[in-house]
């Protein structure tokens, strides 16, 4: 339930565990959440009877404590919400098509953490669709080679656009969408 509106979001209890462990690494510490870490699905009974109530509490005691400002891409993503609180399609055949905003090299390798994180080496060169504030996070969302997924911001430097005569010579794309920096 977001903003007055209301969707459905499909997961797996393997999924939870993918939520858990991003909301431990990017938002909360676990002393503060309280939240009991979703035990592995081998440590559960066959049966699956537990696994109903086990998740109720879980979303239960989190919308407890997380409030409007969540901000990590990977758990906006998992939501299925961007960080405007509007519905993410997160239909990758779709992502794929949209246009990015700004074309990006990597100087830090970064190998995924989860399913809708990017991977990519050195040198390569990532399209960006999504490029939040640093303030808000440090997750943009790209294209790399056909995969659509989230990426920490400090992985890449933004192209600059050297070849224009303009006073804005110098400037990043993303310098003119809102007042964003070039990384350093």
């Amino acid at each position: 339930h977001v903003q007055g509106r209301t969707w459905s979001v499909l997961r797996s209890y393997e999924d939870f565990q993918v939520l858990d462990s991003n909301l431990h690494r990017c938002i909360f510490d676990r002393r503060f959440s309280q939240l009991l870490e979703l035990p592995p699905r081998r440590e559960l009974p066959s049966q699956g009877q537990l696994l109903a109530p086990l998740l109720s509490r879980y979303l239960k005691a989190l919308s407890g404590i997380v409030d409007s400002n969540i901000n990590c891409g990977p758990i906006l993503n998992w939501m299925e919400i961007d960080n405007h609180g509007n519905r993410l399609l997160v239909n990758e055949e779709a992502s794929i098509n949209v246009p990015a905003i700004a074309a990006a090299h990597v100087i830090k390798r970064y190998t995924a953490q989860a399913p809708d994180e990017l991977s990519f080496e050195v040198g390569d060169i990532v399209s960006v669709i999504d490029m939040p504030p640093r303030e808000d996070t440090s997750w943009w969302r790209g294209k790399h080679s056909f995969q659509v997924g989230f990426f920490p911001s400090e992985c890449v430097q933004l192209i600059t656009d050297n070849k224009n005569p303009s006073p804005a010579a110098g400037t990043t794309i993303g310098g003119h969408l809102g007042g964003l920096h070039p990384l350093m």
